[in-house]
């Protein structure tokens, strides 16, 4: 019997492999038959004071000044821009309706999200660049919910995904899915993969190179995750949840750029 799932997300490019592969759908007999978008308001004075409560949680979560986090802000705008190109925002968006219930929400603690979660006969929800569930919400749930988290949840939470590996000098990231609970970023492992990084002369193109890579692993590490948890044989592994972070210092960007510079050079000395 196929089993329905719900897809939750604020980042329907990243999603959107898992989405398309059929294939993946029929091995594991599931359906997305329920997908919600999360989109933060575009009114000014809404995203006015979205990124005020921001950067105070950022700034308390950093220990940081609202200042010096605001600064972060600024700097970083540039920072995330270095994302790897993936499909447009509105063929994503196309996707993610085609065929099945969409919801879109500016929150997935909007009393809708919930009540569009408890319609359906669902097996569970997966998460995939989404949004930060309250206890009330998850609590008000009678749904098994499992993110995706872009590292080893035991190294760092929060984001973004692959510059804290990068600032640490690491190999790889490591890709995770998870139950997902009230503690961000910190319920019981269910499945993960390594993906190396790759070193590239600057930061922007080790983070875009990295990303083209996990983006491809993504769907594999679902699949096996999903594969678990319906056959009944997954083995929740708890974690002691690592540091929770959020937009790095410019400072913390520099010295990332540096290490990039030396691993790249490294990894070309010794292919020669």
């Amino acid at each position: 019997m196929t089993r329905k799932i719900a897809l939750i997300t604020a980042s329907p490019p990243l999603a959107l492999p898992f989405v398309r592969d059929v294939a993946l759908h029929r091995r594991l007999d599931i359906e997305i038959a329920l997908a919600i978008r999360i989109h933060p308001s575009m009114k000014l004075a809404d995203r006015a004071r979205d990124l005020r409560r921001t950067i105070v949680r950022r700034s308390k979560i950093n220990g940081t000044s609202v200042v010096a986090q605001s600064i972060h802000y600024l700097v970083n705008r540039q920072f995330m821009r270095t994302r790897n190109p993936r499909p447009t925002m509105a063929a994503a968006i196309d996707a993610l309706r085609e065929g099945r219930r969409f919801v879109a929400a500016t929150s997935v603690n909007e009393p809708a999200v919930a009540a569009a979660l408890q319609a359906q006969e669902l097996a569970l929800g997966v998460v995939i660049g989404g949004d930060v569930f309250s206890r009330r919400t998850l609590d008000a749930l009678d749904l098994p919910l499992f993110n995706l988290h872009l590292s080893d949840p035991a190294f760092v939470r929060g984001l973004p995904p692959i510059f804290w590996e990068v600032l640490d000098g690491r190999d790889s990231i490591v890709l995770t899915m998870h139950r997902l609970t009230s503690t961000l970023d910190g319920g019981d492992v269910i499945h993960q993969r390594a993906v190396p990084i790759v070193w590239q002369p600057t930061l922007g193109a080790t983070l875009r190179a990295t990303r083209a890579t996990f983006d491809q692993a993504i769907p594999a590490l679902l699949e096996q995750g999903l594969r678990q948890i319906l056959e009944g044989a997954a083995r929740p592994r708890p974690i002691v949840p690592g540091p929770l972070r959020t937009l790095p210092s410019t400072g913390q960007l520099l010295e990332a750029r540096r290490k990039c510079r030396k691993r790249w050079r490294e990894s070309h000395a010794k292919a020669r």
